[in-house]
Order: C-alpha cells, then structure tokens, then sequence
C-alpha cells in the first residue's frame, strides 16, 4: 500500500485547518476554511467542533462563528520544547551522576498511561531490570511516577490517580490508592521518591523533581542499582544529595526561580 493510501482524509483536513488557522492574522470562520482549503462546509463544521471539543481551538470571545487556536495547541507545543530542551540540559547532568554513583539515570516525564523515560544513561554494568525507554509505566511502581504525582496539584492528582493502573509488579508494590496518596504526602515531605523492590526485586530506585519557570514540577530525575544499597539510610542520604543537587541545576536552566 503507497504511502499516499494511508493518508486518512478526516485527519489530514484536521491538520490543515488547525495549521491555517494557526497562521492567519485573524479569528477566522467555517466559511473562510472551507473556502481556503477546499473543504467541504457539512465535513469542515464536524471537524471544528471537535477540535473545540478537545480545546485545539476556541470561539473568538468578541466575534460569535470565528475561531482561533486553543490553548490545549499551545499547551502541547510548549511541552514538546519543555522535553527538547529538558533532555539537552538533563544530559550532561546524567553522564556525570552515572560514573560517580555507578547506577543506571533516568529522565522520566508523566503522560496519560503513565511515566516514561524520555533519556537514560547508564553505568559500565547496569542491572538488568529496568523500565524500557519511552514505554509507559504504572506510576505506583516508578520512584518518577511517584514525585510526579507527589508534586501534582491536588485536584489533578485525585484525578490522575482515579484512572491509573496500580499494577502489582512484586508483594511490595503499593496498589491501595489511600496507601499510595500517603505514600505520595511522605514524599513531598521529604523531596525524593524511592522505589523499594517495587518494580522488580532486588531493584532499588530514587528520584528528585524538577521544576520550571512556572514552578510546576514537569520531571523527575532518578538513579536505579541494587537493592542492597538503598537499604542502607547513609546511601540514600548520599544519593539524594547528589541527585537534589543535579536537580536544582537543572531546574535553575529550565528558569525555575528558588
């Protein structure tokens, strides 16, 4: 099948229109767009009342039937920069953190069906078991997932976590939601996450959030080794410092203001 047969009309007329309407100098009308891209009037009104269904767009206060780009358009393009630019600055950060404590680094974002890691750098020996790359996690098993909903505004938090999976990886995976929401009040308390043989045995984790210019936690950052040494409270409290220190760097880049 050529690649011209996979295009699917409704979504393509979708990206034209919110593409015209992203460059036009005005709030335009139904009319306008049908005209301008060859749309026909019934399909064009469909598709713009979805995509104000979904706040790509919204009506022009001042203007009853003219339309502009929403919020949510903007939104999506200002987190798209967030995790370009996030990922450049984290980098070097992660190199460095991954040599001095010989643990595998994780840059991990929260999206609808979890928490992913958008960047890993990983030490001379790795262990094995860890979360792969730009998969989704269950938040409840992830030391990321746990400061990014710690971090969350209340609302947002009592909503996201209604429709989370808590997956039971191992006997130590908190799967209750009240022992999860308390779970997550210890760790805005104290300002890491651990992960305790919750994803997979003999895997320990910690992570740190970072912040931007609006003060909203929009990553975390986290180490992953061995069990064994997260038992120890020293190692933890080494590892924290290091990784809050990183954390802060990074999040001073991103214009967060302490």
């Amino acid at each position: 099948m050529s690649e011209e047969n996979n295009i699917v009309p409704a979504v393509n007329r979708s990206i034209d229109i919110l593409e015209y309407i992203a460059q036009a100098p005005n709030p335009v009308t139904i009319k306008e767009l049908s005209d301008a891209l060859d749309i026909p009037t019934a399909s064009c009104f469909r598709i713009v009342k979805n995509l104000l269904a979904r706040k790509y767009l919204i009506e022009d206060r001042y203007t009853k039937g003219r339309y502009l780009y929403g919020f949510r358009a903007i939104e999506l393009a200002e987190y798209a920069l967030y995790k370009l630019d996030l990922r450049t600055i984290a980098i070097p950060f992660m190199k460095t953190i991954a040599m001095e404590l010989n643990q595998a680094v994780q840059l991990s974002v929260l999206e609808t069906g979890g928490v992913i890691f958008i960047e890993q750098t990983l030490p001379i020996n790795p262990i094995n078991a860890m979360a792969k790359q730009f998969v989704p996690s269950p938040v409840n098993v992830s030391a990321g997932g746990k400061i990014l909903c710690a971090y969350m505004p209340l609302y947002k938090k009592n909503d996201y976590l209604s429709h989370a999976e808590l997956a039971q990886y191992t006997e130590y995976s908190i799967t209750d939601h009240d022992a999860l929401m308390k779970e997550l009040e210890k760790v805005a308390e104290r300002g890491y996450a651990l992960d305790m043989q919750e994803f997979s045995i003999g895997v320990g984790c910690i992570a740190v959030p970072i912040f931007n210019y609006t003060g909203n936690c929009i990553a975390a950052i986290g180490i992953t080794g061995s069990y064994q040494e997260y038992q120890d409270q020293k190692n933890i409290d080494r590892f924290f410092e290091i990784m809050k220190h990183a954390a802060d760097e990074i999040s001073l880049q991103m214009g967060y203001n302490y």
